[in-house]
């Protein structure tokens, strides 16, 4: 699509005149049909239609047990984010305790040594 300039729109132009011009909240014409059907599923006899009706069942518990994980770890995520700027802050004014300083010292020195082979990491698993 070009505009008046005859420049290339960008994508998000593009996405951006599609929605202001097609989802005119005015008009009740710009809303998407989804031929809405009330049938749900059909069977021919009681013991398909039970089954179907159990798995829908089972489909919607776990459809809102992952939801509600899903809101939980986003939680989480979001509060350990906002402390780990302060706990860098907090680890860096330990180095300046006089012990703790040096026990930090003693962990970095033994952490970086190498061993007879010259690696300093190694890695089984």
């Amino acid at each position: 699509m070009e505009n008046i300039n005859n420049k290339k729109k960008t994508v998000f132009q593009d996405l951006t005149s599609f929605f202001k011009k097609e989802l005119d909240y005015s008009d009740s014409k710009s809303f998407v049909d989804l031929n809405f059907n009330p049938v749900i599923s059909k069977s021919k006899s009681k013991d398909e239609f039970e089954q179907i009706r159990l798995q829908k069942q089972q489909q919607k518990y776990l459809k809102s047990q992952w939801k509600k994980i899903r809101n939980v770890v986003d939680r989480n995520v979001l509060i350990h984010e906002a402390q780990r700027i302060p706990a860098y802050y907090d680890y860096d004014m330990m180095s300046y305790h006089e012990l703790i300083g040096r026990a930090l010292e003693i962990y970095t020195e033994e952490a970086v040594n190498m061993d007879e082979k010259g690696e300093i990491l190694k890695i089984f698993s």
